[in-house]
């Protein structure tokens, strides 16, 4: 539930979500989690439909998430994260809700980036699940910041994507 906005901003998102899975269909959320209450994720990991909530984020320090996201719920952010992995733990549902976090590359934020997968991998592993990370909005980063994050190990998915296809078309 997602084109442009926050789906959390709806005040009946709680009932609208049982509607769809009451009608036996399935549905994703991409929210940028400052709104995605403890209550919702408790929610989010009963109702059947559920197959993938994504975070948003672009920062992996507080001083830059208040900076690019103009918020001070950095810890609140990333507390519910770590609350829907342990409640989909709980409910027997890691293999069948998917949970992922997205990096968008900005020039404010592009040295977090290695810190910014360094913790999510552990958070993810520490509750038993694989890691699901995406880096994307390589527009603003210039040449050397990409080749750096092709160093580090934190290639953006949207430039990978874009050399596969290339790849695929048999263009150089």
């Amino acid at each position: 539930l997602h084109w442009v906005g926050e789906p959390t901003l709806h005040p009946d998102l709680p009932a609208i979500l049982r509607v769809i899975d009451g009608l036996g269909l399935g549905f994703a959320l991409v929210t940028n989690g400052i709104r995605f209450l403890p209550s919702l994720g408790d929610l989010a990991a009963r109702l059947r439909g559920t197959r993938l909530v994504s975070f948003s984020f672009n920062a992996a320090t507080a001083a830059t998430f208040r900076v690019v996201n103009n918020s001070m719920q950095y810890e609140r952010v990333y507390a519910h994260v770590e609350h829907l992995l342990e409640q989909r733990r709980r409910v027997g549902r890691t293999d069948e809700i998917g949970v992922a976090v997205t990096f968008v590359v900005l020039k404010e934020n592009l040295d977090e980036a290695v810190a910014f997968r360094d913790y999510w991998f552990d958070i993810f592993r520490r509750h038993g699940a694989e890691p699901s990370l995406c880096f994307n909005g390589v527009g603003a980063a210039t040449a050397s910041q990409v080749m750096f994050m092709r160093e580090a190990g934190v290639f953006p998915l949207a430039e990978r994507n874009f050399l596969e296809a290339r790849a695929r078309l048999g263009v150089g």
